[in-house]
């Protein structure tokens, strides 16, 4: 199983925002106010991939 781990990270903070199932579901997770400019970067925001064991 796949899962996808939205946090937000400044500098040693970091604050789990979320476990998604799919990778755009996380990406809709955050708010439109966070996107840059160009469009394609959050700020402070990341999602990781992570397989889990069955």
């Amino acid at each position: 199983m796949t899962v996808y781990v939205l946090y937000w990270q400044e500098y040693d903070e970091v604050q789990i925002m979320g476990v998604y199932s799919d990778r755009k579901k996380a990406e809709d997770a955050i708010c439109d106010d966070e996107i840059d400019d160009r469009g394609y970067e959050w700020f402070g925001y990341h999602i990781e991939e992570h397989i889990l064991d069955e």
